[in-house]
């Protein structure tokens, strides 16, 4: 483990380099399940071998390379206010909320309970006074809402309560993007609002995340392309392995977003973390996720894309221990040099 100007780094450059090479060969060879027409169709227009019986692409690696070389390697992410603008790639590390969690602890009964619109209106206004959280969206679940209506509400109240970055990727959202900035023309200028596309390990992209892939394309807006393999589970036991898949999940929605519009900002994202092949339960606050994260940073880096990982704790409790794990992996993310830490709550933490 070599820390170099800064960076820490656990990968040498030809590890690095047989991982590319590895996740090429994938996708060549044993390509992609997608469960979506239009991007299959896409892809089959741009050379890549497309069964659309069987949902299937294999994409050549020249695709790849030219994707990976025309995505913008550094902009900047407007907010309401400019003076919380963050410029992506080659600035300081930036935290966010990350995922959504299902519960919350009552500040004045201390008791474990279903969060409402009310608690995410007070946590988004926490972090829009907290000057290192640099992305506002409700870090818990709008419970109180229907399903169907719960993505433009947490938008909503992201609006209302903050003038910090944006999240969100559905077509609603972004029509009140462009409302904000002044218009669809404007918007496509100003990359204003981020999308996070979630592929499912091993190698699928399903319907629903193609579709924010084109809406954030359409109008040139930023994609968090974030894996959450699962080594022993949803991925290979061994790191290595992982690394590669998560490449080839990430790398294939990159191509995705590129064809549709060649200027599309994505940030490299990983949450990838190891399964306990005691309980077969993801272990997400292992010293692995770490790893996996300064990895993955090393590799995004390579490519010149800018970076995404996650901080997580095994813990059920906001205690020590969750302080401990979520420190360390801030730390490693930071010496490693990402773009972005989310501050993701974890799924034993959220039971």
């Amino acid at each position: 483990m070599l820390l170099k100007k800064g960076h820490l780094n656990i990968l040498s450059s030809d590890e690095v380099y047989r991982i590319h090479v590895a996740t090429l060969e994938i996708l060549e060879r044993t390509g992609f399940i997608i469960h979506e027409t239009k991007a299959l169709e896409l892809l089959n227009n741009s050379g890549a071998n497309v069964d659309f019986k069987k949902k299937t692409a294999k994409i050549p690696s020249y695709l790849i390379q030219e994707a990976v070389a025309k995505t913008p390697k550094s902009f900047i992410w407007y907010a309401r206010n400019p003076k919380n603008n963050i410029r992506v790639g080659g600035s300081s590390t930036k935290f966010g909320s990350g995922g959504p969690c299902k519960n919350i602890i009552d500040l004045e009964t201390g008791e474990c309970r279903s969060p409402t619109s009310e608690d995410a209106e007070k946590l988004v206004r926490l972090i829009d006074a907290l000057p290192n959280i640099h992305i506002a969206y409700p870090p818990t679940e709008l419970l109180d809402i229907p399903p169907k209506i719960r993505g433009i509400h947490g938008l909503a109240i992201a609006i209302k309560n903050s003038s910090k970055c944006l999240e969100g990727g559905g077509m609603d959202s972004l029509r009140i993007a462009a409302t904000l900035i002044g218009g669809e023309e404007e918007l496509r200028k100003k990359p204003f609002i981020a999308g996070y596309v979630d592929p499912i390990s091993p190698l699928v992209h399903g319907k629903d995340m193609i579709q924010v892939i084109f809406n954030c394309a359409e109008f040139g807006q930023p994609i968090f392309m974030t894996a959450m393999a699962l080594a022993g589970a949803t991925a290979p036991a061994t790191l290595a392995g992982l690394l590669v898949q998560q490449n080839a999940e990430i790398l294939s929605g990159l191509l995705i977003a590129n064809l549709i519009n060649p200027r599309t900002p994505v940030i490299y994202g990983s949450v990838s973390c190891i399964m306990d092949m005691r309980t077969t339960i993801a272990s997400v606050g292992s010293p692995e996720q770490g790893l996996i994260s300064v990895a993955a940073a090393q590799i995004a880096h390579s490519y010149g894309i800018p970076c995404s990982v996650g901080a997580e704790s095994d813990s059920k409790t906001p205690d020590a221990q969750a302080s401990y794990e979520k420190a360390m992996s801030l730390v490693m993310a930071v010496m490693a040099g990402t773009d972005f830490c989310l501050l993701y709550t974890s799924d034993a933490a959220d039971e």
